[in-house]
């Protein structure tokens, strides 16, 4: 079994038996159960007939750093919330999503007043909000008791219900208010407390980039709510890694690029100076080209859309180029 076999995630529970870094992932298992216990998520409870539990799944990951090393092997128990009956279960499913451009503003904020720029991580954050509807879950694998009879009776919010996302994002944003933090009128996930030490969040569901003169006070009101993780200084937050200059902050996506370059079969081509070719005039493939392009196998709309993602969080030299190419989704060959 070569090295690289334990840089990766066992795809079920029922097989995860059978390799070799079994004990380590049972360990993941073993403290994700112990969080869970901890945050009083559930209890057991006699089957009703009125119940209809949603079943679970064992999820596991490998998180690495920006150097692509291995830091942490996760398992997380995730309902199946494609089971949720409309009408019978919870329904209200909406959160803030995600929006680069506001974050981007805030390290540029940081970057002009000289400001820390740190994150930390919330710990099994969906459980810690309250589940303000009935709902039960089946007994999942990695738990002993009676599967026919009893059911684990929900009492917080885990990964996979279509409401915990909003329901974490309420919890947070609630306890935020309490500490007398304000939301920004325009921006749900920035929220800002100007007093005599300021201090600026951007939250991405369990992922907090905080911005201030001095963290000190604020992390440790976190460490005292939740179970957090302190980063420290920010390194690599959604998807993008983070320089610290003096002065000021770069923003990069070079793993990223390099791993598309490596699955587009690019990364032995010459880099050029710009984008596109100055003055260069793309038009619509000729049915043959077309033919042609097809043959190769390649998913244009894809690689575009992977490209416009780099071009909004990092690279906006190749923005024009981007959208120029994209009007071709269509009509796509070679020259494209």
């Amino acid at each position: 079994m070569s090295s690289n076999h334990h840089k990766q995630s066992p795809k079920e529970f029922q097989k995860f038996n059978a390799r070799k870094d079994v004990e380590k992932w049972q360990a993941a298992i073993n403290k994700e159960l112990e969080n869970m216990n901890r945050l009083k998520v559930w209890e057991i409870v006699d089957k009703k007939p009125s119940d209809h539990p949603i079943t679970s799944t064992w999820v596991f990951k490998v998180k690495h750093d920006h150097n692509h090393s291995v830091t942490e092997r996760k398992a997380r128990l995730c309902a199946q919330g494609f089971h949720q009956i409309e009408g019978l279960d919870p329904w209200k499913t909406f959160s803030p999503t995600r929006k680069i451009s506001s974050l981007q503003l805030l390290i540029s904020h940081a970057a002009r007043n000289s400001l820390l720029f740190h994150q930390m991580d919330v710990k099994s954050a969906f459980l810690n909000a309250p589940l303000e509807e009935e709902l039960t879950l089946a007994i999942p694998d990695a738990i002993n008791k009676d599967k026919e009879n009893k059911v684990l009776q929900l009492h917080k919010e885990i990964y996979g219900l279509k409401q915990a996302p909003l329901a974490w994002y309420n919890h947070l944003a609630s306890w935020l208010k309490k500490a007398r933090f304000k939301c920004s009128v325009s921006e749900p996930r920035v929220f800002y407390r100007t007093e005599s030490k300021p201090v600026w969040i951007y939250i991405h569901v369990d992922d907090l980039a905080i911005f201030g003169p001095d963290l000190t006070l604020f992390n440790q009101e976190l460490q005292n709510a939740f179970n957090m993780k302190d980063l420290g200084k920010a390194e690599l937050l959604l998807g993008v890694k983070v320089n610290h200059l003096t002065g000021g902050f770069s923003l990069s996506q070079e793993h990223y690029i390099d791993k598309l370059a490596e699955e587009y079969e690019i990364k032995n081509l010459t880099p050029l100076n710009t984008p596109l070719k100055p003055n260069i005039q793309l038009s619509n493939a000729t049915e043959d080209e077309v033919r042609v392009f097809k043959e190769m196998q390649i998913n244009y709309p894809s690689a575009i859309g992977e490209l416009n993602y780099i071009s909004l969080d990092s690279r906006p030299d190749i923005t024009f180029a981007v959208s120029n190419l994209s009007q071709f989704l269509e009509n796509t060959g070679i020259t494209h």
